[in-house]
């Protein structure tokens, strides 16, 4: 191997790093979004549940959506303990991801 191939060698290698890191940077920044959101669903349940309470005539219709407020919220949890805030949607382990050979 000579020089040049060693200077190849060593860009490829700091740029899988950086992406690394980027996507690491990223996976935590979505993860803080869908918990945020999750805490915002949570929020709009209970005004809805609220409101409810305060509007007998509309109760049903606006406990409804408290529930559906409270399912989206779960879904949002749901999805970061299975692990989705990962690599391309795929349950993080903390593992880089396989970017294949080029040999």
């Amino acid at each position: 191997m000579d020089e040049s191939d060693r200077h190849v060698e060593r860009h490829v290698i700091a740029d899988l790093r950086s992406a690394r890191e980027h996507a690491e940077h990223l996976r935590r920044r979505i993860q803080s979004l869908v918990e945020r959101i999750a805490e915002s669903e949570d929020s709009v349940a209970d005004v809805y549940e609220e409101s409810a309470r305060l509007r007998p005539h509309a109760a049903e219709r606006l406990r409804r959506r408290a529930r559906e407020a409270r399912a989206f919220a779960a879904r949002e949890r749901a999805f970061l303990r299975d692990g989705h805030a990962g690599w391309l949607g795929a349950p993080h382990d903390g593992a880089a991801p396989d970017v294949g050979s080029a040999g």
